[in-house]
């Protein structure tokens, strides 16, 4: 089975609020999806949570939420993960300022399954 390197990085501005959702798109029907690290941060305000899943079609399975503190400016998931490669990586990002800059850094692959 070949794989495919995902290597995306993802950024918003968050909303009034204080939140913003980053997703990755779904990969291609029928593989696997790994996801071997996810890294977040955010730019101007150093404590942020984000609520990692997978995601399809409204779907959510949940992986794990990362909690940064005022000397932490990254926060990382690392580990394989895996799902049907029809799902996409969601990131939802709260306890920040508005308009404050949000990054997330997807890494790992996706398989087709021989037919």
């Amino acid at each position: 089975m070949p794989r495919h390197p995902i290597d995306l990085k993802l950024s918003g501005t968050a909303s009034a609020a204080g939140v913003i959702t980053l997703r990755t798109h779904d990969f291609k029907p029928g593989g696997l999806l790994c996801v071997q690290r996810v890294s977040v941060r955010c730019r101007d305000n150093k404590s942020l949570v984000a609520h990692v899943s997978f995601e399809r079609q409204g779907e959510k399975l949940y992986l794990i939420t990362l909690y940064s503190s005022e000397d932490q400016q990254i926060v990382t998931m690392t580990g394989q993960t895996y799902a049907p490669s029809d799902y996409g990586v969601c990131i939802e990002v709260s306890s920040v300022d508005a308009a404050d800059l949000v990054e997330a850094y997807v890494f790992g692959y996706w398989t087709d399954f021989p037919e």
